[in-house]
């Protein structure tokens, strides 16, 4: 599966997590207590060396996440990507250069 591919389907995952948890206050509650479980059994692998936060907008707070900054020369795909606006999803669910 090519790296678009991933992201793309990563995203739906995602979005299926969050269509449940709106759904079900207990899913809602195991994804806050142990999200890396949710997550992999939802079709989405984060690696163990990756802490995972889970956030909760309401009516009075809402949580911006500042991506990390991009490469001095930006790729084309990488452009694309924000053109398309999967970047930010895409850095959040599968993010690169894990070994650095």
């Amino acid at each position: 599966m090519n790296e678009n591919n991933e992201t793309s389907s990563a995203i739906k995952n995602w979005n299926k997590i969050i269509r449940k948890i709106w759904d079900d206050p207990t899913q809602k509650q195991a994804l806050i207590e142990n999200p890396r479980t949710v997550l992999k059994e939802n079709g989405i692998d984060v690696p163990e060396k990756i802490a995972i936060h889970i956030h909760e907008n309401t009516d009075e707070v809402v949580h911006f996440v500042l991506p990390k900054k991009p490469p001095k020369e930006l790729s084309n795909d990488f452009l694309s990507h924000i053109v398309a606006g999967f970047h930010y999803a895409e850095e959040t669910i599968f993010p690169k250069n894990l070994n650095s």
